[in-house]
């Protein structure tokens, strides 16, 4: 070794940070920035606990809206085919949806609810609530059935998904609003 010293000049070392830059910290950028409706969105922390609360009420609220459809379904064939052996099935059927939407309520009331959606979580604390009531009647009219039972069924069910359907549609709004309001943070 002679003790040559290597001399670099500034402005070849501002080329090989940018190519850093270019090569390192832009793709990781685009990779980790998060996007709302396909677009790029500004987050601070509490946009971000809305837009993650949201999207698990949406996860909520289509659940309520399939089990929902279950007890229809189970309703629907009960009136139907009212065999015992079939109400026994129906009951089994019932009884599961019940026990999905008891979990379902366990969740809603045990969620991480930012100040800003407490309106919201009430509607859907209230919406499980209903549709709980709702599957206890279903499964009162599949193990007893009778007019007034299947009459009180129809109605509590239908209060359900009339509950669910402006549920999701109260979601969806807030979730569009929050990308519009990325809009216009100038996104």
């Amino acid at each position: 070794m002679t003790g040559t010293v290597i001399r670099i000049r500034p402005e070849h070392l501002l080329r090989a940070l940018a190519l850093l830059l270019a090569v390192v910290a832009i793709p990781l950028g685009i990779a980790h920035t998060p996007y709302l409706h396909g677009r790029a969105t500004l987050l601070t922390p509490e946009r971000r606990d809305i837009m993650r609360y949201l999207d698990r009420a949406a996860g909520r609220a289509d659940g309520l809206g399939r089990e929902a459809d279950t007890l229809q379904r189970i309703l629907d064939e009960a009136t139907r085919d009212p065999g015992a052996g079939r109400l026994l099935d129906l009951g089994q059927t019932g009884t599961q949806a019940l026990e999905r939407l008891a979990g379902l309520a366990q969740q809603t009331d045990s969620a991480q609810v930012p100040p800003a959606e407490s309106a919201l979580h009430r509607d859907l604390c209230d919406a499980v609530a209903v549709e709980l009531q709702a599957a206890q009647d279903v499964l009162t009219c599949v193990g007893a059935p009778s007019q007034d039972a299947l009459a009180l069924a129809q109605q509590d069910l239908a209060d359900a998904r009339g509950r669910v359907g402006t549920l999701q549609d109260v979601i969806r709004q807030q979730q569009a609003a929050l990308a519009r309001q990325g809009d216009d943070d100038g996104q």
